[in-house]
């Protein structure tokens, strides 16, 4: 049993660069021009802070 938890852990734990999420058939066009606006070149994302950074971004409100 740990050994299964130990390899979700992990796989949470995964980060992956600007490039692989715009490069990536998980989003859609439109989210992907989200994502070259709102993603630092330089920094490492999980999948989950990306989610989440996405959300954020198209519940914001317009001003």
């Amino acid at each position: 049993m740990s050994k299964i938890k130990k390899d979700e852990e992990v796989i949470k734990d995964h980060t992956y660069s600007k490039r692989q999420f715009i490069q990536s058939d998980m989003y859609s066009i439109m989210d992907r021009d989200v994502l070259k606006i709102i993603l630092n070149d330089d920094k490492k994302y999980t999948k989950e802070e990306v989610n989440s950074m996405l959300k954020d971004f198209k519940t914001k409100e317009v001003k």
